[in-house]
This record gives C-alpha cells, structure tokens and sequence, in this order.
C-alpha cells in the first residue's frame, strides 16, 4: 500500500471536517481530502500547485501566525494532519508540536518518511532521489516524551508513515 491509498483510506474511515497538511508540493495528497466533507489545508512556502485553502508560509510562519487556536482560520481543530515538511526531525517534531496544538482531542496526526530503506536516504544532508531525512527518529522521541499518545508505524511505500 502506498502513503496515498493509506491515507486515502485514513480520510474515508475518519471523515475529517478540517484536514492539514505541512508540506504540499504538487498537491497530491492534499487532493485525497474529500471537498464535500473536509475543509483542507495546506502549508507549503514554495508549491508547485496552486490552489484554494494554500499558505505559502513555511510552518513555522504558519503556526505563529495561527497562535493556539486555529478555529477562526481554519474552521474549526484538526481531524486528520499529515507532516511531509522539512525531512529533518527537529522540523517534524516542531510540526507535531504545532499541529497538536490545532487539533480535536481525538485528532489524527501521520508522519511521512519513517522508514528510510537505506543510509543514503536517512541522512540529514539531501541525497538525489527519494529522501527521507532523519524524519525517523520521531518515532522514539514521542515514545519517550510523550508515553500517552497511541503510535502505530505502517510500512507503505515508499518510505513508511508513523500514525499518531
């Protein structure tokens, strides 16, 4: 299964009002969002879509601008969330930080990018073709800061998706 067909399937179990995303590029997984149900969103500083419900800021100009509660802008706290941003961990954690900050208590928060299939892909310095980053260590930072939250790894391809 592919990162999109799960969360394709993310999107028809939890039925989302309100879906964002950090990390658009073409848009693609953005577009799974079902537009009669959810209200999406995506934070991305340089896109390569044009679309409504875009902030071209990067996330961290997103989440100051937001503040702590993101109703007004977005219409309400975050169902379903999907980090795919900066593929460094410090960048994925401030993401999760931020993200949950806008989040419904029972909000659904997805990692892209934690199950890098060689060293080459998991290094901090980019490498040509597919990337990871250190996206990975997310995994046992929130298990040991964060021993509350239920944490699933799921191994879709390319790179896997860590479900928070």
């Amino acid at each position: 299964m592919t990162r999109h067909e799960f969360l394709a399937a993310l999107h028809t179990l939890l039925k989302p009002k309100v879906y964002l995303e950090i990390g658009v590029q073409w848009g693609t997984s953005l577009d799974l969002a079902d537009q009669t149900i959810t209200q999406a969103y995506g934070v991305d500083p340089d896109p390569l879509v044009d679309r409504f419900g875009l902030f071209r800021l990067t996330s961290d100009q997103f989440y100051e601008a937001v503040g702590d509660d993101g109703d007004e802008i977005l219409g309400g706290p975050v169902d379903l969330g999907f980090i795919d941003g900066m593929h460094l961990v410090e960048f994925a954690l401030r993401d999760f930080i931020g993200m949950e900050r806008l989040c419904a208590p029972t909000g659904v928060i997805v990692f892209d990018d934690v199950l890098p299939r060689n060293q080459h892909e998991a290094a901090r310095k980019q490498c040509p073709g597919d990337w990871t980053g250190d996206v990975w260590r997310i995994d046992a930072i929130l298990q040991r800061v964060r021993p509350d939250l239920d944490i699933l790894m799921v191994d879709t391809a390319p790179t896997g998706t860590l479900v928070v």
